[in-house]
Order: structure tokens, then sequence, then C-alpha cells
């Protein structure tokens, strides 16, 4: 892991996966990661082809660690107003749960939040065997 508190969090959780709590931990890739760079995907939302998401970029993830405390909702609430944005978020994450991240949206009072509050919402949902 590239967080200190990371490894902590999974030996007192019994070894589970803190992004997922329903699962035991493991360090592979998560499934989103295929289908955000799927060629259909970045079609259907105008991402270059030449893009690559990669979850949990080390590199990013140090250069970015000063930020992590800071609150960035102004930049997120310009975003909203001027491109599509999508913020996903699993509802089983131990460290950016749900509700959390849905209360965040909301302070942010925009029209463009406004109008996403009164949105129906929806579950996706991977079958697992």
């Amino acid at each position: 892991m590239f967080d200190p508190l990371a490894p902590n969090l999974m030996t007192a959780s019994g070894n589970w996966n803190v992004l997922n709590y329903r699962q035991p931990a493991d360090n592979s890739i998560p499934l989103y990661t295929s289908y955000v760079n799927n060629k259909t995907y970045k079609t259907l939302y105008g991402i270059p082809d030449d893009y690559t998401y990669e979850s949990c970029n080390n590199d990013m993830y140090t250069n970015f660690w000063d930020d992590i405390t800071m609150s960035f909702a102004s930049d997120v609430a310009y975003l909203i107003k001027n491109t599509r944005v999508l913020l996903y978020n699993g509802q089983d994450d131990f460290l950016i749960n749900s509700m959390g991240t849905e209360r965040w949206i909301q302070s942010m009072n925009t029209p463009e939040v406004s109008s996403w509050i009164k949105a129906p919402k929806q579950t996706w949902v991977r079958e697992v065997d």
C-alpha cells in the first residue's frame, strides 16, 4: 500500500478490504478500471482514446499527499458547472462512504447540484459468483 495508515486499517479490520468491507483484502486491480478504460465508455463520455485511467497511482498519491486534508469543494463545484462529471463512489467503501460523499456534494449548493439532488438515482450492481 502507498499510505502508511492503510496497512494499519487492514490489520485492524481483520484484513478486510477497506474499499469494500464485504470482501477480504486483496491487491487486485478494481473492476471499474477496465470499465472506464473501455472504448465504448470513453466514446460515450467524450474521453480521448489515449487517456488511460489508473486506480491508485502511487506517484499521484504521493504528490498530492499534502492536499488530502484540504477542501476542493469549490473546484469540484466549478467542474460540475462547466463540464460533465462522474463522481464514482462505492456504497461499501470504508474510507470514503456514500453517505458522506452525498452530503459533501449537497454542500456545494449550486444549481447543478440542486438538479442532481432532484434527479432519480441509479444503483449499479456487479454480480458476484
